[in-house]
């Protein structure tokens, strides 16, 4: 009676674990974050005619917008959008980008 009780909970969490896959599949969520990048980066992460800008939107399939308002201060701001894994992904292409134009680190 145990094993089959445990058989039944297994059950059970595989159907959770599917309705989960299936609202997950039909409501794919749109995030949209901000990074700020030291001014003095910006020119390094658009690259000639933004074609490192557009590089790092085609691999992770986020959108990345340059707000460049704050530039006197010192930053600008990048608003990533797309999903969490392509937002993640671009985060990441950025810090890794900006990490090869200071590879001591900031």
């Amino acid at each position: 009676p145990h094993q089959q009780q445990l058989q039944v909970q297994q059950q059970q969490v595989l159907q959770q674990q599917h309705h989960l896959q299936e609202s997950q599949q039909s409501a794919v969520t749109q995030y949209e974050g901000e990074m700020q990048v030291e001014q003095k980066w910006i020119g390094w992460l658009l690259g000639k005619s933004g074609i490192v800008l557009k590089e790092i939107e085609l691999q992770s399939g986020a959108s990345v917008k340059i707000d460049q308002s704050t530039k006197e201060l010192g930053f600008s701001t990048l608003r990533i959008t797309g999903d969490w894994q392509q937002s993640a992904t671009a985060r990441q292409l950025i810090q890794d980008k900006i990490a090869q134009a200071h590879p001591g680190g900031p």
